[in-house]
Formats: C-alpha cells, structure tokens, sequence
C-alpha cells in the first residue's frame, strides 16, 4: 500500500495546533511529519502533550521529525555547542511520538571550534563543512561518517533510524560514502527532491542513492532557488523520478514538504499514485 505524509512545514510559520492535523486528516493524510522550528514547535513537555492527545484524537500517526533548525542555523554557539545533545533529544521524541525517522543535515557535524562566524554573529555551519570538505587535512570526512555511526547506533537503540537528508550543493554524491559506516538497518538517506534538483538534477541523484533511500521530501522548484512548491507546479520530473526510486528498491511512504494549496498538494498524490500504480 502506498502511503502518503505530509510535512508540518506546510504551515511552519504558525504555531503547531490543532487546525494543522485537522487539515491533513481531512484531505486525506493518515501520517504527517513534525519540524522542530522556533516559533513552530520546540519539543517542549507541553507540546508533545498536546501532539500526542491530537494525534491520537484525530488518528493520525507521527512518521517523522524534521531535526532541530537552531542546529542547523544557530542562533549562537553555545547553542550550536549543543547539536549532539539535542539531536539525540530529537531521537527520543522520534521513538516517544511512535515515529520512524529523525531527518537530519550534514550540517550538525560542522566544528564548532572552526564555524565560520559573520560579524553580526551569524553562524554558518553549512559553508563551515563544505570548507572542510575541501581540506583533506580537516578531518571532516571521518567525523562525518563516525558521527553518522554513532547516531545510528543511538537511533537502533530507541527502536528508529536516522536519514541524512540530501542538499542544495555538490555534497550529495558523498552522501553514500558519509553514511558508509553507520548500521544500515537504522541509516540511511531522506531524498529530498527540491535540494536534489538545485544542486544538479533529481532524477540522477535518485539513481545513485535510491538503494539507500529511507523517507523523502517532495516539493518542487525552478532549478534555482528552494521554493518548496508543490510537485509538478515546477521543473521537476517526477515520473523518471519516482520511477528511479521504485527501480532502486524504495518502499517506503512518500512525504509532502510544501507549502501553497492544499489543493495542488491533494492534486499532486492523485498523479503519483497513478505513476506509482502505473
């Protein structure tokens, strides 16, 4: 049975309530995934309270959380300090909500000894672990892939998986080999179709990493700026897509990460189940 989810960033720029499980339940979506977005939702004790009795109200089921974003743009160091303590916080909500993933960024292995810091403050440790990518003499290649390893350890050990989510830059073709020495039955990678195709092109990228694809993220774009539209309201070819990673072994459920109409979005699972089922 194909299964669909949908991404609580359709409305990240509103406190999680309610409305948003009652809106995904009505259309049509049994399963949804929470982002952790300052203004959104924080995994405070009140919150996943409240997350669980809406759930369990409405019948729904948490497939996934999207990891911590004050990890992946600190607001501050010493928050940035914290990124191992709070994705493995991350990874007991995930078990704690009945969830299966814990989509995370290469991002949270950047050095907080060495992150490129603005003069306003700024962090930025995306740009941080593509600098040290480049330098072999870094060692960051090693504290990826052993930072992976540890976390899916961690997630076996809470009974769910971790998935390293693809990016808007050239690193995807290194997501294999990041994620090569973690327990393949608790790793693996979230395909993000928007980042896949700003970065080069989706359906290549869904070639080469399709054997190790767990979850996904479906939205689309116009090949240059991370839109998160609706599929096919953009350039994306979904049918080759999809049909790479069905090809490449994927079983697994398909999740919305858009915003726009709700419409669009109910429209664009119509035409996949018609691919999928084709």
């Amino acid at each position: 049975m194909i299964e669909f989810v949908l991404s609580s960033s359709y409305c990240h720029d509103k406190k999680l309530e309610e409305a948003f499980f009652k809106e995904a339940k009505a259309n049509g979506f049994n399963n949804v995934e929470l982002v952790l977005l300052p203004g959104h939702f924080r995994n405070t004790r009140d919150e996943v309270s409240l997350v669980k009795k809406i759930v369990s109200d409405y019948q729904i089921k948490v497939a996934s959380i999207h990891c911590d974003f004050e990890v992946l743009a600190p607001p501050s160091l010493e928050v940035f300090k914290k990124a191992k303590e709070v994705v493995l916080s991350n990874l007991d909500l995930v078990a704690e909500l009945g969830g299966r993933f814990l989509v995370v960024h290469n991002y949270i292995f950047a050095d907080p000894e060495t992150v490129i810091v603005d003069e306003d403050g700024t962090l930025h440790p995306g740009l941080s672990l593509l600098r040290d990518l480049k330098d072999e003499n870094s060692g960051m290649l090693e504290r990826i892939k052993s930072g992976m390893a540890f976390y899916s350890h961690e997630a076996k050990k809470r009974g769910v998986s971790i998935a390293l989510e693809t990016e808007q830059n050239a690193v995807n073709d290194k997501l294999l080999d990041f994620i090569s020495k973690a327990d393949q039955e608790s790793c693996g990678i979230c395909f993000d179709a928007g980042h896949a195709q700003i970065a080069s092109d989706a359906v290549k990228t869904a070639n080469l990493l399709a054997p190790r694809v767990i979850c996904t993220h479906l939205h689309d774009n116009d090949g240059k700026k991370d839109l998160h539209l609706p599929p096919f309201t953009g350039i994306i070819d979904w049918e080759n897509l999809l049909m790479e990673l069905v090809k490449g072994g994927y079983k697994g459920r398909y999740t919305f990460e858009c915003g726009g109409d709700m419409a669009d979005i109910v429209k664009a699972r119509q035409k996949f189940m018609e691919i999928l089922n084709k």
